[in-house]
């Protein structure tokens, strides 16, 4: 099943994606068939780095997360991946700063996954 293999390969420190090889749509999360066409895709290992697009503070409790923290759109090859920033406050992000993806036991949801990314600053 094409989630425990996503999940799978989080806990292996690796990103995949999807893409089409009939229509080059791209996915994240992967799919095992492109919604599009119906066609069998093909997984993609992606970078762990890329660039901030948007980002916003959380200021609700969602049961899971405290609140305070940011969320953001990263910019990965081209396809744009959602995920929170870990160890840097809001005031500290900058639209177009550079991240890298980092994997962490996930502890925040009882049957959610083992591990799970988020993306953290890198040095400017």
């Amino acid at each position: 099943m094409i989630r425990d293999f996503f999940l799978e390969k989080i806990k292996e420190k690796q990103l995949t994606s999807s893409t089409c090889p009939r229509c080059n749509n791209v996915y994240f999360p992967p799919v095992e068939y492109c919604p599009r066409c119906l066609n069998k895709v093909d997984i993609k290992y992606l970078p762990l780095r890329g660039k901030i697009e948007t980002y916003s503070e959380v200021s609700v409790a969602t049961g899971f997360f405290k609140p305070g923290y940011t969320v953001a759109i990263v910019d990965i090859n081209g396809l744009k991946i959602p995920g929170i920033v870990k160890d840097a406050k809001y005031d500290e992000i900058k639209i177009g700063d550079e991240v890298e993806v980092v994997f962490e036991k996930y502890e925040g949801y009882p049957n959610g996954p083992e591990y799970w990314y988020y993306f953290k600053l890198r040095k400017r």
